[in-house]
């Protein structure tokens, strides 16, 4: 589930937006923190156990799950690319309460200067904690990429 971009606005690039999806739709807060992406691979983790991104979750919606990752350039302020990946549709039980959501992802860069650059976004899991009958779980996998890229050209 890598993508790789290859954009001539790089200088330094952050995440700017960093949200799940429901139904297609982006929902709750963002948790993009600024960190900016370098030539040696980082794994970042967005969310957690207990954090539900700003909106209310329930069993079904696990069905449509997905996730947007969009890079910006921190010279020009504009954005480079736009990730969306959905994931394969969750077997969480009916009438589980959703604890927390945590996204995973690689991110890296390759060149350098202000002519063009390389980077990639690899989606490396997604783990919805939840509470059945009383009990804490936690489901993982991998997401499906369908993306969408703005300003730079996908790979």
């Amino acid at each position: 589930m890598e993508r790789s971009y290859t954009t001539s606005d790089y200088m330094a690039l952050t995440d700017n937006v960093v949200q799940l999806r429901k139904n297609g739709t982006n929902v709750g807060s963002s948790l993009a923190n600024g960190v900016t992406i370098t030539p040696t691979e980082t794994t970042q983790t967005y969310g957690g156990p207990t954090n539900k991104w700003g909106t209310a979750w329930s069993q079904s919606d696990m069905a449509t799950l997905g996730f947007r990752w969009s890079g910006r350039s921190t010279v020009t302020g504009s954005t480079v690319a736009d990730l969306i990946a959905s994931t394969p549709s969750m077997s969480i039980p009916a009438g589980a309460t959703i604890d927390g959501i945590e996204v995973r992802v690689k991110l890296k860069t390759a060149g350098s200067g202000t002519a063009s650059a390389t980077f990639s976004v690899n989606l490396v899991d997604v783990n919805v904690y939840y509470t059945s009958s009383g009990i804490k779980s936690r489901q993982s996998m991998n997401g499906g990429v369908t993306d969408r890229c703005t300003g730079g050209v996908a790979q």
